[in-house]
């Protein structure tokens, strides 16, 4: 069974606060006043036929705040919402919409 899995960043899937370098792998907070959230999804979605799924980031920066999030959304998930995942238990019950985080 062939299937593709998320392996880079997607740069034309994300909000307007981020950079990612050339790799794919390596993202920044562009924006100056520590204030604007922000939502990046990775080049492929994660295949159902997965069963499990891993993945692993290293934060570097928290930033001034220290407020990050990480999770999973859908593509149904608007990338400019604040987290996609806070407010899963409105969503629960739309498939379209699961998201966590």
């Amino acid at each position: 069974m062939d299937f593709v899995l998320p392996t880079a960043w997607n740069i034309d899937d994300k909000s307007q606060f981020v950079s990612i370098d050339s790799s794919g792998l390596k993202v920044n907070y562009t924006d100056l006043n520590d204030y604007e959230a922000v939502v990046i999804r990775a080049n492929n979605p994660i295949p159902s036929q997965c069963g499990i799924f891993y993945f692993e980031i290293e934060i570097i920066n928290e930033g001034k705040n220290g407020m990050i999030g990480v999770g999973y959304c859908t593509k149904q998930n608007n990338i400019n919402d604040f987290m996609p995942g806070r407010n899963y238990v409105e969503y629960k019950e739309n498939e379209e919409n699961k998201s966590w985080g």
